[in-house]
């Protein structure tokens, strides 16, 4: 065998990449990556580069099947080398494909682009930059999390949530299973990743009385509006704390998505808007507190001459509605409300109120409650919506009435 000298004289690393190859120009004419049984890419190790390359010249030294065997290994890892596919170009093909493809709702698809540009600018202050798929390792993943979890959360004073922190791992292993998928990496180093427990917060909800005041005020601002102000508030709110729908599917909402004749409301795609997810596609109760508030309503949009199938249209654009924060909290303080009262909150309401109803006469099974809220499942619902309201009233529906 060659002494270490020698071999040590034929080693080097190519580039920045820190992966070891070995000059064999005199033996067989090229230079070989050190590539070990079962990698894609030639070590980094430089015990295991020396090692490989004492093998590799004293295989290469005899004639014979062992020396046929490391040309086509080298061959091979030369083949390997060529098809190497960086995060950059690699991340804008899999997200085209999610968009036009898995038909992702814009929110959803939003959420997953701006995790994905979070890990490529802790990639750059790394001064990794555009790496290779197959150089993310575990250890990579959770250097960004720490990364993250020290950048502010939505409010200056508050960290990342853990919720958050989790869906930049859910964004990024979904790009490297769909890697994993097309052949590009042989594993996906996401799924080792240990994921921050969840905070357990319990959501922020109102309570019925606070409910009613809301609707009440809403009620009030409907007849007498500001020149400003949206001039359908009371069935915009009932929509979402009567009917537990999601923001985006509330605005989305057609005229014949109400159906009054069944008693449902039907959450579907259309050409406003996609669902988050495909259990969001699904029918909720038409509760006779909403008929009261949505059957005025859904009258004056079809004596509307202006060919807008939107229950909700924007009286700006006559497009999708975009924001009604500004008039959420000018409510809440009509109406005497403390909380944050946000969409998210009404949402959180309706599926505290609707596990206190009865079904039947039994007490509601909580897959129907999830299956109302677009969930696959009770767990999130367990964790996060499950609390007892202080007011305990167990009614046949979701209603909120002044006692």
């Amino acid at each position: 065998m060659p002494d270490q000298k020698t071999i040590s004289q034929r080693l080097y690393v190519k580039g920045g990449s820190g992966r070891y190859y070995m000059d064999a120009r005199d033996l067989v004419g090229r230079r070989i990556a050190l590539v070990p049984d079962g990698e894609r890419f030639a070590t980094k190790d430089p015990d295991v580069a020396f090692r490989m390359a004492a093998k590799l010249i004293a295989d290469l030294g005899t004639e014979g099947e062992s020396g046929t065997e490391t040309r086509d290994h080298a061959a091979e890892a030369h083949a390997a080398e060529r098809k190497i596919v960086h995060f950059d170009e690699y991340a804008r093909r899999y997200f085209s494909h999610r968009v036009s493809i898995e038909k992702l709702a814009s929110s959803t698809a939003e959420r997953y682009n701006q995790s994905l540009r979070f890990f490529r600018g802790f990639l750059q202050k790394r001064g990794l930059g555009n790496i290779p798929l197959a150089e993310i390792t575990t250890t990579l993943i959770n250097d960004f999390l720490a990364h993250r979890a020290d950048m502010p959360g939505i409010r200056a004073e508050e960290k990342m949530s853990s919720q958050t922190l989790r869906n930049d791992v859910y964004a990024l292993s979904g790009l490297l299973e769909y890697a994993c998928e097309e052949g590009v990496i042989r594993d996906n180093p996401a799924r080792k990743v240990r994921l921050p427990r969840q905070d357990g917060k319990e959501a922020t909800f109102l309570e019925i009385e606070e409910g009613a005041a809301l609707l009440q005020a809403a009620g009030w601002f409907d007849l007498y509006p500001s020149p400003a102000g949206c001039r359908f508030l009371e069935p915009l709110i009932g929509t979402m704390l009567i009917e537990g729908s999601r923001w985006g599917e509330t605005a989305g909402l057609l005229m014949d998505d109400i159906d009054l004749d069944r008693g449902v409301v039907r959450i579907r795609d259309n050409q406003f808007r996609k669902l988050k997810t495909r259990h969001s596609r699904r029918t909720i109760p038409l509760w006779p507190q909403y008929r009261e508030i949505i059957v005025p309503h859904l009258g004056a949009r079809r004596a509307a001459d202006d060919d807008c199938p939107l229950l909700f249209p924007s009286e700006v654009t006559g497009g999708l509605l975009t924001d009604i924060r500004g008039s959420m909290k000018t409510l809440a303080k009509a109406a005497g409300i403390k909380k944050d009262v946000t969409p998210h909150v009404l949402r959180h309401t309706y599926g505290s109120v609707r596990i206190q109803t009865l079904d039947r006469g039994e007490p509601v099974a909580l897959f129907t409650v999830a299956r109302e809220l677009g969930h696959s499942g009770v767990q999130l619902l367990e964790e996060r919506y499950a609390h007892l309201l202080t007011n305990r009233r167990r009614l046949p529906h979701v209603e909120y009435r002044f006692e």
